[in-house]
């Protein structure tokens, strides 16, 4: 908690762009022994918080980001074939799946039984859910009035200080706004333990029929970060990661433009701007090709 909170987040984006570059500099010799140093203790700073935290959110953020990086890398040397996407999907799936049982473990889920509840209750019930908002079964108190949409906008504190959104439009706390989901399901005779209604569910909750509307911008939105990575810029390097995650992650909650995101926008910025002043060369990876320009 505290100043501290998006530090792991912060990290994680700077990872995934320095990866990125090294692969693509391909830094051989002598020279990649201090840049493969300060990576390792990186990411080994990265697994240490997570643990720390159980933050199984951010572990799988991480785990999928770099999956996404290696395949992307070898899509661009023309190295990709169906082998390594099998082999890399099959690793991730097994890491993600290991790595919940051990932090279901951690926090005092005990027993097979318990542990196969407790995986249901994150995956698949979820859409439970979202049927019965679709039914009208399933009421969430705060929902209708835009605050499912952007974590960021409706519970970031600083932004909320400089520009009170959250004020103007009366919204909620973050823990009323939780707390307040328990009920809601207990009182659509669901279990009350698991309130997830994916990402779709919780944008329809306030919107309504209005949402595909809203999720073509994120279509617009992906196409952008898409296009981005594929000529090697910063921004895309860094929000790709997470805004495959966030798909992949669609049987959760609404993540994509929450606190997470806007971390890594800025240091997306931060990153563009070390390019552009430190760079003498810039190499734009398009579809595979390399294009210099002085």
């Amino acid at each position: 908690g505290g100043n501290l909170v998006l530090s792991v987040t912060c990290l994680t984006g700077v990872i995934w762009w320095a990866v990125w570059r090294h692969q693509q500099l391909k830094v051989s010799g002598s020279s990649r022994v201090v840049p493969r140093l300060f990576l390792s203790l990186a990411i080994i700073s990265v697994l240490v918080s997570v643990f720390l935290t159980v933050d199984r959110l951010s572990l799988m953020t991480i785990i999928v980001g770099f999956a996404i990086i290696v395949l992307l890398r070898k899509m661009l040397r023309h190295e990709l074939n169906s082998e390594v996407v099998v082999k890399v999907i099959g690793l991730v799936l097994v890491l993600c799946v290991v790595c919940f049982v051990l932090f279901a473990v951690i926090r005092g889920v005990n027993g097979s039984e318990a542990i196969g509840s407790n995986f249901a209750g994150y995956t698949i019930s979820p859409y439970n859910r979202l049927s019965a908002l679709l039914s009208g079964k399933l009421r969430y108190p705060y929902g209708g009035r835009g605050l499912y949409l952007s974590g960021f906008l409706a519970f970031n504190n600083l932004f909320n200080s400089l520009v009170p959104v959250r004020e103007m439009l009366k919204w909620p706390s973050f823990y009323d706004v939780w707390t307040s989901e328990f009920g809601a399901v207990w009182r659509a005779n669901l279990n009350g333990s698991f309130i997830w209604s994916g990402t779709f569910g919780y944008i329809y909750s306030d919107l309504g029929w209005l949402s595909p509307g809203f999720v073509f911008l994120y279509g617009l939105l992906y196409g952008w970060v898409w296009r981005s990575i594929r000529c090697g810029r910063a921004f895309g390097i860094v929000l790709y990661p997470w805004c495959a995650s966030c798909i992949l992650f669609w049987f959760g909650t609404n993540l994509l433009l929450d606190t997470r995101c806007a971390m890594l926008v800025i240091v997306a910025l931060v990153l563009w701007g070390y390019e552009f002043v430190m760079v003498r060369e810039r190499v734009i990876l398009f579809e595979g090709q390399c294009m210099r320009r002085s």
